[in-house]
């Protein structure tokens, strides 16, 4: 699944209005959460220490 069509599926459709498949809310579901696995290693590897939050997310 590419990111594009994740980002369609957590909006809810698909792009000629249809409702998303289970199958297709478990694979954007999956990819989401490995992304954000991603970003927190990224954040971690950050030799600075400063990155700019996500939209939406809270500082610890």
């Amino acid at each position: 699944m590419t990111l594009d069509r994740a980002i369609e599926v957590h909006e809810g459709q698909k792009p000629d209005g249809r409702c998303v498949s289970v199958n297709d809310k478990r694979e954007a579901h999956q990819l989401g959460y490995e992304a954000l696995k991603r970003v927190k290693w990224h954040k971690e590897q950050h030799e600075r220490g400063y990155y700019e939050l996500l939209p939406g997310e809270t500082e610890e």
